[in-house]
């Protein structure tokens, strides 16, 4: 599946490339409470495949959305 953008906001299906946006997320307690909680190197490496892998095999899975500031 291909992303999508708008104006304001980009979505692209979860990647590889994407492992140090969501250990930055995961490793911010704030953020981490809503996720499940803080995760290690490992254990979002290994989050990370599942969901890579989740879009290959049922062609949908987690999105990497982010926005621009408004005016």
């Amino acid at each position: 599946m291909k992303g999508c953008t708008t104006a304001r906001l980009s979505a692209e299906p979860v990647a590889p490339a994407d492992l140090s946006f969501l250990l930055a997320l995961w490793s911010d307690n704030r953020v981490a409470k809503s996720l499940g909680g803080p995760r290690s190197v490992g254990q979002a490496d290994r989050v990370l495949g599942i969901d890579v892998r989740h879009w290959v095999i049922y062609g949908f899975g987690r999105w990497i959305l982010c926005c621009e500031a408004g005016p």
